[in-house]
Parts: structure tokens; C-alpha cells; sequence
């Protein structure tokens, strides 16, 4: 799988300074999860993901970064590995194509349907959260509605939404959310816009968002 858009999106715009502890839920290659220990020094990041070639490229990257001693890559899907700890964050970049047509790569099919983690799913994952602990993703707007309306029922309320637009005249295509339990104030919307001038001319706020990750930004 490439680097994405939204794995990059998620890993810079979660807010992990104050967390010690993290878990990363479907974390493929295991980009978020060296963002997240690139970003706080204090961290301590467990990798999860039930695609066996997936695990072993992220344990490859852990290894040839310098944090590899405070993440690791767990081959195991989130209903079927037992913890026996509390995070201080969640994140999750899920699979999210429910209609499309399944790649003829098993991997390809795995990282982006439904199918292999669906939003119950991943919403039962809330209970692994400390208790400030924070609770981040990206979803469509579709299926962003469906998580909301499931978080709802476990009583957590979202704290921030950004609303992602690839271009200035185009719908959102992503939601980025940020839940944590018991909130009961409006959430801080705001707007992402990616491109605004043609192919590649990134928005200044896609710049100061990523820019701490990209060699040529």
C-alpha cells in the first residue's frame, strides 16, 4: 500500500502530546504509528493489524526508524487480541469502501473494505480508552454518520471535526473526528481544503498541517 492522503491527514492532526500510551487500529505498514512517535517523544505506540504481510513491512519500518523502541506491531485483528491495558489514545485509519468492487490483491481488499472492520467494530475498540483518553479517525461522511451514531449510544460525543475537501468546489470526501467520552459541548468544526490551484498546488493549511512530513512540501 502507498503512503495516503489520509494516513497522513490523521497522523498530523490527531492531538497526541499529552498521551503516553497509544493503540493504532488497522495501522498497515504502520505509517500512523511512526507519526505519532515522530511528533511526541514520550509515547509508546502498540501497532495493530490482522494482514500478516502488512505487520511485517511496519516491523521492518519500526526497526529502520529511530523510535523503534517505542512501537510495536501486533498481528492480530481488534476483536480477537486481548488487552490488558488502557490507552491514552486511539487512532485508526479503517477501511472504508463498502461498495467498490475487492481488489485482486487479498492486502489491497483487506486495507479498504468494510468488510474487515466495520465502524460497530471499531467503535467497540472505545472501550480500551483511559479515562480522558481521546478517540481519532477518518471516514467518509457516510460512514462517518453510522460511527457517530453508534459512539453515540456508548455516551461519547465528538470534540472536533475537521470537514476535508479535495478542492474548494468540490463536496467533503473525509471527516476527521476526535471523540472522547462524556463530552457534552458542541464540537470545534472546522475546513480542510487540499488543493485550491490545480494539481498538487496545496492549500497553505495542507502545508502547515504536513509539512513536518513530506521531503518536498
Amino acid at each position: 500500500m502507498k503512503v495516503g492522503t489520509d494516513g497522513v491527514l490523521l497522523g498530523t492532526w490527531c492531538n497526541c502530546s499529552k498521551a503516553k500510551s497509544a493503540l493504532d487500529i488497522g495501522t498497515g505498514t504502520g505509517l500512523i504509528a511512526l507519526m505519532l512517535a515522530q511528533r511526541n517523544p514520550d509515547i509508546c505506540v502498540k501497532a495493530l493489524d490482522s494482514n500478516s504481510d502488512a505487520i511485517a513491512d511496519a516491523r521492518e519500518n519500526f526497526a529502520n526508524s529511530p523510535w523503534g523502541s517505542r512501537l510495536k506491531a501486533i498481528e492480530s485483528g481488534i476483536e480477537d487480541f486481548e488487552f490488558r491495558e488502557k490507552f491514552d489514545l486511539i487512532v485508526s485509519n479503517p477501511p472504508f469502501f463498502e461498495n467498490s468492487l475487492p481488489s485482486p490483491s487479498e492486502g489491497r481488499t483487506a486495507a479498504r473494505h468494510t468488510a474487515m472492520l466495520d465502524p460497530k467494530q471499531l467503535a467497540e475498540a472505545s472501550s480500551l480508552l483511559s479515562e480522558k483518553g481521546t478517540f481519532s479517525g477518518i471516514y467518509p461522511p457516510n460512514t462517518f454518520e453510522k460511527f457517530r451514531t453508534i459512539m453515540s449510544h456508548k455516551n461519547f460525543r465528538p470534540r472536533r471535526l475537521t470537514l476535508v475537501k479535495p478542492t474548494p468546489n468540490k463536496e467533503t470526501h473525509r471527516v476527521l473526528f476526535e471523540y472522547i467520552k462524556g463530552w457534552k459541548s458542541e464540537p470545534k468544526t472546522t475546513e480542510l481544503i487540499i488543493e485550491k490551484a490545480g494539481r498538487h498546488n496545496y492549500s497553505n493549511e495542507y502545508i502547515s498541517l504536513t509539512k513536518d512530513f513530506y521531503l518536498k512540501m
